[in-house]
């Protein structure tokens, strides 16, 4: 390969493309997205990121004193506040090995594919959108968010199971609940400004403002968003302005989680969570504690042993070594053991576990 064949390239066609030797010359193509998209579709880490967007602005800074720049303007990078993870722009190279970067981002490939399969084009942001949302409305074992997600979908399913007239996902982005309303009518509302620019029914401004007649709602739902929210209470009071009075919010959020996309606030305990709904108006119906326990405990075992490299030597380091082996050897097996061995710890009521990863909580409009 020559000087200035390859900028920037596609994961997949690094690691596992074949080699290029002599006179050959390789023609990659790119897909471009916001850093935080890049994020969330993996397998990349913040740290894997910041490291993209070095080579990315010492190129850029590379470009203008070149001779095949001149006379061109000078593409102007601009990363959100919050994924400007670059510590300097000097020009280097960097190597992941395959496996390696995989562990580094603390996702998993059931198996590496063979050349011939590689996608020498990165998924289009739909293919990303299409993916998140199946990983929520249909997860299976062996996701990197199974018992989390799956223990979600079924407390909202059972939320909503008698849901009637005209409800609204109120910060919806996939809006991957929509198929558990069979007998109402699903509205959808995100932020305007949001880069994934999920197409949705009501684009909020900044201040999350919904375009709509106080009183339009016969119910609110609101999943995995009040963690992200600057204003929780402003949040929950614009819901409550919505739903006309007798109107139900049905509402999930975190418990213990790591952090999570550009912007990540807050995280609440059953008790908290009550109280914050119940000081913004709401009639709290029934929270709830979700993947509680010794079934939290493994799902996060699990998930940080994709990454660790877990050093030392003794029993403990060939125990945590082996759970990482069984995770990538039988994709799905601790899922399935959890299901099987800890379903009673799907879900429980508040108050009956200390630990837990995510809570529900319905309420309603006096």
């Amino acid at each position: 390969m020559r000087r200035g064949d390859v900028l920037l390239h596609n994961i997949l066609t690094l690691h596992i493309a074949p080699p290029v030797a002599g006179e050959q010359r390789r023609v990659i193509y790119f897909g471009y997205w916001p850093a935080e998209v890049d994020y969330h579709l993996g397998p990349h880490s913040r740290e894997y990121i910041g490291l993209k967007q070095q080579v990315l602005l010492a190129s850029i800074e590379a470009r203008k004193t070149a001779q095949a720049g001149r006379g061109e303007r000078p593409f102007e990078y601009r990363a959100a506040e919050a994924m400007r993870l670059w510590k300097d722009t000097t020009l280097a190279t960097f190597r992941f090995p395959a496996r390696g970067l995989l562990d580094l981002a603390g996702r998993r490939l059931t198996s590496m594919p063979e050349p011939s399969q590689a996608r020498t084009v990165p998924p289009m942001l739909a293919d990303v959108l299409a993916e998140l949302y199946r990983e929520r409305a249909e997860p299976a074992p062996g996701d990197r968010h199974y018992p989390h997600l799956l223990d979600i979908r079924d407390a909202v399913r059972d939320a909503v199971r008698n849901a009637v007239g005209t409800w609204l996902d109120y910060g919806a982005a996939t809006s991957p609940y929509r198929g558990l309303f069979t007998n109402a009518r699903l509205l959808t509302a995100d932020m305007a400004s949001s880069s994934w620019k999920y197409p949705v029914d009501y684009p909020l401004d900044d201040d999350g403002h919904l375009p709509v007649e106080d009183g339009t709602f016969d119910g609110v739902l609101s999943t995995q968003v009040l963690e992200h929210v600057p204003n929780p209470a402003a949040y929950l009071h614009e819901a409550m302005l919505v739903l006309r009075p007798g109107g139900r919010l049905v509402l999930t959020t975190h418990g213990v989680w790591e952090d999570h996309g550009p912007v990540d606030l807050f995280r609440w305990t059953a008790q908290g969570l009550t109280a914050e709904v119940t000081a913004a108006g709401y009639t709290v119906d029934q929270c709830l504690m979700l993947t509680c326990g010794a079934r939290a405990v493994l799902h996060l075992l699990q998930r940080e042993s994709r990454a660790a490299a877990w050093p030392g030597s003794g029993p403990a380091a060939l125990l945590l070594r082996g759970i990482r082996a069984l995770d990538r050897w039988r994709p799905g097996h601790l899922d399935r053991y959890s299901d099987l061995h800890l379903r009673g710890l799907r879900r429980a009521p508040a108050g009956e576990h200390g630990f837990y990863l995510a809570l529900p909580v319905s309420a309603s409009r006096p």
